[in-house]
Parts: C-alpha cells; sequence; structure tokens
C-alpha cells in the first residue's frame, strides 16, 4: 500500500501484511433454530432445566422467556457452547415459554426455537367425600335431571326427573313434580330400581342417567329416556 500526495507522486509502499482465510469461517451463513428443546420443570426449587440438540456451526446459544400471551421475548442469558440451561420460573400459577436461538462467532443469530413451557401451580387438595348418615354415593343420584319424550301425540316434550335426599341413605323421587316413590338407597348401588316399574341407572361419568318406565300411571307407554343434569 502507498499513499499519494496533492502533486500526484507516490510516497513508500508500506510493508506487507501476511494471512490467510479460514475455510471453516463462512460469511452469511444462516443458522437454524435449536432443535428438540425439552425441559425439566423442578416445582421445589421454581426452576426448568433446558437441553437442545447442538446445530452446527453455532458457538453460543441465547436464552429466552416470556409469559403466554406477551408477544416480544425476554434475554435470560447465554447458555456458552453448552446445549443445556437452567432458568427460574419467577411466579406461581403463570405459564411461562422459554426459547433458544444459536449465534456463530461472527455475528449471525438464528430465529427462535419452538418453545418449551413451565407453569408451577399450586396442589389442590381434594374435598371430602360428604357423608349424611353413612358413607354413600346416593350424591350422584341428585337431580335435576332432564330428557326430552315422546308423548305419543304431538311431539316431544321435556321431562323433568328429580332425586332429593336429606341423609343420603332415604330418598325422594318426583317425575314431572310429582312424587313416584319414597325408599331407602343400597350403598354404592349404581342402581335405583322399584318393583319393576323403573329404573334409574347412572353412567360411568355421573352426568347422565338411563331410564326405564314401565308403569302406565307414570307415562302412557313403556319408555327408555336419557337424562342429562341441569
Amino acid at each position: 500500500m502507498t499513499a499519494v500526495n496533492t502533486e500526484g507522486k507516490n510516497g513508500p509502499f508500506s510493508s506487507f501484511a501476511y494471512g490467510y482465510t479460514d475455510p471453516n469461517k463462512q460469511r452469511g451463513v444462516k443458522l437454524s433454530s435449536p432443535e428438540n428443546v425439552k425441559g425439566v420443570l423442578d416445582v421445589k426449587e421454581a426452576k426448568i432445566s433446558i437441553t437442545w440438540d447442538p446445530v452446527k456451526e453455532a458457538s453460543e446459544y441465547y436464552v429466552f422467556r416470556k409469559k403466554r400471551g406477551e408477544s416480544k421475548w425476554t434475554f435470560l442469558g447465554s447458555a456458552g457452547n453448552k446445549n443445556t440451561y437452567v432458568a427460574e420460573v419467577p411466579e406461581k400459577e403463570t405459564l411461562f415459554l422459554y426459547s433458544v436461538t444459536s449465534k456463530t462467532d461472527l455475528g449471525g443469530e438464528s430465529g427462535n426455537s419452538l418453545p418449551v413451557s413451565a407453569v408451577i401451580s399450586t396442589a389442590v387438595v381434594a374435598p371430602k367425600k360428604r357423608t349424611f348418615g353413612g358413607d354413600s354415593s346416593l350424591e350422584k343420584f341428585k337431580g335435576p335431571w332432564t330428557a326430552m319424550a315422546w308423548d305419543g301425540n304431538n311431539g316431544v316434550s321435556q321431562v323433568l326427573l328429580e332425586i332429593e335426599s336429606q341423609d343420603n341413605v332415604n330418598y325422594t323421587v318426583k317425575f314431572n313434580k310429582k312424587k313416584i316413590f319414597e325408599g331407602k338407597y343400597v350403598e354404592e348401588s349404581p342402581i335405583i330400581d322399584k318393583d319393576g316399574k323403573f329404573k334409574i341407572e347412572i353412567e360411568k361419568t355421573g352426568d347422565a342417567l338411563s331410564v326405564t318406565m314401565k308403569d302406565p300411571s307414570i307415562v302412557n307407554q313403556k319408555s327408555n329416556l336419557s337424562f342429562l343434569k341441569e
């Protein structure tokens, strides 16, 4: 290299600079985002251990966090060239998302990886089973329940079934507000059956009743109805 003055004369040449290009360094390399990002939550320590697959050409990884619903990621820190990072979960009952980017020592950075989520929830204590005069599952039969039934003339009409009990042992069955039976419940039975006149069977899900009506004083004709809880 040489300098030129205002008269157009060259000065002395500078010394030679020696160097070489590193074939392993590529300008403009587009890095892929880290894949297979996983998180293991430590509820006691309120932390999440994040891991991911190494990315070729990456020399460093950045970790980000945001709350669900937020648009911007918050930078947490660098994992260096390691593919693991431990981050805090700062709040309970809040869903946080964690994402990783890969970076080269030439400055290029990938987009965000698919996120992993973490939430620390307070354990819910199961309510105690209600007992009235003995441990019974009659509670699940209590209604009102409704169904649609063919009236034999004009079409369908709504049917109301009510099963009431004050002590979960003795119960009353009402059909369209009319009391049709009183009795004692057989503990833990899924069926209420009255002498073949009617049978009430609760579904396993507990939100539906299958009722067979045979008594002509209750309904005009034998019918099988499916009731749903109001």
